[in-house]
């Protein structure tokens, strides 16, 4: 099939693939920081010439992540308004100059060298998380974001492992030298890589954002329509831009998943991966390992960057949870192995264990890495680059990148104290007990986002039904290559050229209508007999149209209701999920029409528009049809019903030829429907607003078929109950009514399970929850676990109060 032969066509993946390994070059430069202290801190302690003591080595094996939380601070500014590019190549200076302080410490012969370089290593760290995901995914298509964004977490590993190699073989300065020399090369290759086409058009710089896109996505691919998508979404973006607010972030669509993202980055680190990583070789020494822990060291990293690898052909199968949920299993397993050798090396002693058990470690932790790899280690930060609104995504990852590096400073910094203070069986039983909670987690609340768009992730976080491939296509290569090639087959048949057409690829183009097909087919099937039996094959699918003429209802502006649909379907959740004559104007903008409250009646006046039970269906109508009259044809209805002048003053213009109304809908319930448009303007309707019962407090909006394009919850200010009640009445038993029923049934639907977990308070506590936690850590570090716990124990019910 089509999609197919477009993923085998190297062209389109290539760029996007060549900009996704770039892009993850930081995340080798964060293995090599996180790797290097497992062979370099025993190289330190061998060759040591100046005074350290025990906790100098703990802290500087924790110094990056202790930096890198501010780190993942500073860098949301260039990312912000420099771009992800500049701030890219900025962060390669952090690791520059931090291997180069450390290997220059040998000579230096002073401990505070050490700190200073591990630190600006840990800002470079703390830099590359949000800045490096959020470039890719920004890169990349959502049929192949899964696959290229696993690109960063192979990065991480590569860099582990080759730190794990190099550093069995050479002396500690020599490892931090060489990992001065690596970044140098990563900031040269960044330089002639395009800026993230997303972030150039919200500054302004659409031909640069076309240009970019066009770079990323082939020479030779049509990106006119996923360029129109983003420039649709950025518009509605903008409508709503101003500073960030500390209200807006406990709004739903924001909390829902910032919480979700802050759970799933604790719960990666609660595994102790950090932990294993830094002190790998410690482990192996530690359980008296029959293999020299170096070797060992090497054989975990490298089934580490196999797995890793592995996985990013696997996320886009299965999807994003199967993963999470499987790899979470497993490694739970594999730490409860590593908890039981321990348990009975203490209790049998090193001796006897080591010769009953002494091959458990390496296959616990060589099944542990396999696992962690395959899921937690890549997917976490996949999904944040997915999840988080367009407008909050630096910002939100900022701070998710900020508090998973806290986590990671408090699992690697602690680690060795927990050794001591718990027992190495006990730790490894709490990284086991924090693991399967990871499970429990994943499968009651987060939700699938494989082959979603961006955008599209904004709906599924306000309680909005998600709308399928067939519904929003994808802005992938399938959709940039498939809709350019119907158009040119159609102009073909259109011109009295039977073209070739591909009916396979049709049903999956959503905007165009089925009756619209009746009269180019008539003419191409008059001109050749192969073009006949093609044409054929074209009406048994879900056919085209002609953008000049519907012939079921010829007064239809064409193209104007394409591009209205497609505003409706641009339609955030927080557009709609706000007070109700906010909403309305979105749904006027959305439907072409200007909000003209104050105008006179028959000269433009908008404000009975979707007020009342009737004006409730936009029309867009040719421009020579706006002048119809009624004639008494439309029962209910003024005899004249004269709206010419009214919709030329309303309509938008931008939207394309003709005009829009918000037409009368008494009548649609019948079939045909014998309402204002379909009667006197012989055009069908873009969408009509039903309001759903029960409650009639949400609405949705429905095309000409009855079909959902999108739908809301108003939060106040309703137009009254009876004219609500009525809208619906007026629908009733006909084709619009269905999805509003079906809406009105699943808003009543409360399931009483543990499900129940997905409320839109309880996801609010989770994020409450991480704020609290964050706030918290970092004040751990220096003071008492007792009063560490009454400070969280005093914020979470400060979170809970809130909440009520």
């Amino acid at each position: 099939m089509v999609k197919q032969r477009i993923m085998k066509n190297p062209q389109k993946v290539l760029p996007q693939l060549m900009a996704a390994v770039v892009g993850s070059w930081g995340y080798f430069c964060m293995g090599t920081v996180r790797g290097w202290g497992s062979p370099g801190l025993p190289s330190l302690n061998k060759t040591l010439d100046f005074d350290m003591n025990e906790d100098d080595f703990k802290w500087i094996s924790a110094m990056p992540m202790c930096s890198s939380f501010f780190g993942a601070l500073i860098i949301s500014i260039p990312m912000q308004y420099l771009g992800r590019k500049k701030a890219l190549i900025g962060l390669y200076f952090f690791y520059i100059f931090g291997s180069l302080i450390l290997g220059l410490t040998y000579f230096g012969k002073h401990k505070a060298m050490l700190y200073v370089g591990r630190l600006l290593q840990g800002l470079g760290v703390g830099c590359t998380t949000p800045a490096c995901q959020i470039y890719v995914s920004e890169c990349s298509s959502p049929n192949v974001r899964g696959r290229l964004g696993s690109i960063t977490a192979s990065a991480l590993a590569l860099g582990i492992w080759v730190a794990y190699i190099i550093g069995a073989f050479v002396e500690w300065h020599i490892l931090a030298f060489i990992f001065t020399v690596l970044p140098c090369i990563f900031l040269i290759w960044t330089c002639a890589m395009p800026e993230t086409p997303i972030w150039l058009l919200t500054h302004g710089f659409e031909d640069d954002g076309r240009k970019a896109l066009q770079r990323l996505r082939g020479k030779k691919t049509n990106v006119d329509v996923e360029m129109r998508r983003m420039k649709d979404h950025h518009e509605k973006s903008a409508s709503i831009n101003g500073p960030i607010r500390f209200k807006d972030l406990m709004k739903g669509p924001i909390l829902k998943p910032f919480g979700l993202i802050m759970g799933i980055m604790f719960f990666q680190q609660a595994t102790g991966i950090n932990a294993v990583v830094f002190w790998t070789v410690s482990i192996f020494q530690w359980a008296g390992s029959s293999i020299e822990s170096r070797y060992a060291t090497i054989i975990v990293g490298a089934v580490h960057l196999m797995c890793c690898i592995g996985s990013g052909f696997l996320v886009d199968r299965f999807g994003r949870r199967v993963l999470l949920l499987g790899s979470s299993a497993i490694t739970s397993i594999s730490l409860a192995a590593m908890g039981v050798f321990f348990y009975f090396q203490r209790i049998w002693g090193e001796a006897d264990a080591t010769l009953h058990l002494g091959w458990l470690p390496l296959v616990s932790l060589i099944v542990f890495m396999a696992a962690y790899s395959c899921g937690l280690s890549n997917v976490p930060f996949i999904v944040m680059g997915e999840v988080f609104p367009t407008r909050y995504r630096t910002f939100l990852g900022t701070i998710t990148s900020s508090f998973n590096l806290i986590v990671t400073l408090i699992v690697v910094r602690f680690f060795p104290d927990m050794l001591t203070g718990f027992g190495k069986d006990i730790t490894f039983f709490i990284f086991t007990g924090c693991t399967l909670t990871c499970i429990v987690f994943v499968y009651f609340l987060l939700p699938e986002t494989k082959g979603r768009t961006l955008e599209d992730m904004e709906q599924l976080f306000s309680n909005k039904v998600p709308k399928t491939t067939k519904d929003i296509p994808s802005a992938g290569l399938e959709d940039e290559e498939i809709l350019p090639t119907v158009c040119t087959q159609l102009d073909t048949i259109t011109n009295g050229q039977c073209g070739l057409v591909d009916h396979n690829i049709l049903p999956s183009i959503d905007e165009l209508d089925s009756a619209f097909i009746s009269h180019s087919a008539s003419a191409c099937m008059a001109t050749a007999g192969e073009g006949e039996r093609k044409m054929e094959s074209v009406q048994q699918g879900n056919p085209l149209h002609s953008d000049q003429i519907d012939s079921s209802y010829p007064g239809t502006a064409v193209t104007r209701l394409r591009h209205v649909q497609s505003r409706v379907k641009s339609l955030t959740p927080e557009q709609l999920s706000q007070d109700w004559e906010t909403v309305r104007r979105s749904i006027l903008w959305a439907g072409g029409l200007r909000d003209l409250p104050n105008a006179r009646p028959g000269k433009g006046y908008t404000g009975h528009s979707f007020n009342d039970f009737n004006h409730c269906d936009l029309t867009t109508m040719r421009g020579d049809e706006a002048d119809n009259n009624n004639e008494g044809r439309v029962a209910g209805i003024a005899y004249n019903n004269r709206l010419g002048e009214g919709i030329r003053i309303a309509s938008i213009e931008e939207l394309g030829p003709g005009g829009s109304w918000s037409t009368c809908m008494i009548g649609c319930n019948k079939e045909p429907p014998q309402d204002v448009a379909h009667i006197q303007f012989k055009s069908r309707i873009a969408f009509k607003l039903v309001w759903t019962p029960p409650t009639f407090t949400t609405f949705v909006l429905v095309d000409d078929s009855g079909s959902l394009l999108n739908w809301g919850t108003p939060t106040g200010n309703l137009p009254r109950i009876s004219e609500r009640r009525l809208n619906f009445e007026t629908v009733k038993g006909s084709k619009y009514a269905v999805e509003a029923e079906r809406k009105g049934v699943e808003m009543q639907r409360q399931p009483r399970t543990f499900k129940k977990l997905q409320h839109e308070h309880t996801i609010r506590l989770f994020g409450l929850t991480w704020i609290a936690i964050a706030s918290t850590s970092s004040r751990s570090l220096f003071c008492t676990w007792q009063d560490s716990f009454i400070m969280l124990t005093s914020k979470l019910t400060l979170s809970l109060c809130s909440l009520v």
